[in-house]
């Protein structure tokens, strides 16, 4: 585990999967990261990469060849090496082996960046195409924050949208009313809320979203920019609330073709993709 300080805030970072595990307030000890509950949910914000979500046909066709991924990708998985490692700045750093080529055959480097500023953490996932070929994928960050039920998360403006849930099998739950927002900036997080599975958004008018409890104290926020989805997800009745920026999409139709798949980034030869999050305690 590697821990960074900076005098206000701690956070702790896991090497396999460069997975955030803490985020504390020195002063008063108030833990805002889910504690990966192994009985609940046993992580805490895994990085999803190459894939967001589950792949209809658990697979895509590259090159030529069908390659097999699983749900969420590999990469929260994986061993990270530090890289730079000081007082209030981790950079961890990953490359592919052999093995994960069997799974995904591109040549690349993942950084996982992590800097405290303040009362903020600002970390960024950085891909870098070490290939020659164009590479294609998703990624999408996961985290965790522990919630009371009676708290709300409060987007940035006002939205017209409505948010579908899906079941566990990543399929539209069509036994379950949508949620629907008109003109509207709230909502609840009640105990009930993830009863019928998680909620994926459409594109977002807001950047970034607030927690706020039942007394009106906003205790977090997280600004996460311009995405192609947004997704909450949480075991149903559980004490926490996963708030997941994608770029990159779930699949509801087969499409085999890694490079026609919906929501896939693609970044040419020697190229990086940066994806940058806040988070404001």
């Amino acid at each position: 585990m590697m821990n960074i300080s900076n005098g206000i805030l701690t956070l702790s970072v896991d090497e396999k999967g460069a997975q955030m595990r803490s985020l504390t307030d020195e002063r008063t000890g108030r833990e805002y990261l889910w504690q990966a509950d192994p009985e609940v949910w046993g992580r805490t914000a895994p990085i999803l990469f190459p894939a967001v979500g589950k792949m209809y046909t658990d697979g895509y066709i590259h090159g030529g060849a069908r390659y097999g991924m699983p749900k969420h990708g590999f990469l929260r998985d994986v061993e990270f090496t530090a890289d730079v490692l000081r007082e209030d700045y981790l950079v961890l750093l990953y490359s592919p082996d052999e093995k994960v080529k069997e799974l995904y055959p591109f040549d690349f480097e993942f950084a996982a960046k992590f800097a405290l500023d303040g009362r903020a953490l600002v970390f960024a996932y950085e891909v870098e195409n070490k290939g020659g070929e164009t590479m294609y994928f998703s990624l999408g960050a996961h985290p965790g924050f522990n919630v009371s039920f009676g708290d709300k998360l409060v987007f940035d403006c006002a939205e017209s949208l409505t948010a579908l849930y899906y079941n566990e099998a990543d399929r539209p739950n069509e036994g379950a009313a949508p949620v629907t927002l008109e003109n509207e900036s709230t909502i609840e997080i009640t105990k009930e809320f993830f009863e019928n599975g998680s909620l994926c958004f459409p594109p977002v008018a807001s950047r970034g979203a607030a927690l706020v409890s039942a007394d009106g104290e906003k205790y977090l926020y997280m600004q996460f920019g311009s995405v192609p989805h947004l997704w909450l997800w949480a075991k149903a009745g559980a004490p926490y609330i996963c708030i997941e920026p994608w770029h990159g999409a779930d699949e509801t139709v087969p499409v085999e073709a890694l490079a026609e798949k919906k929501g896939i980034v693609s970044l040419e030869a020697g190229k990086k993709f940066i994806f940058e999050i806040k988070i404001e305690v």
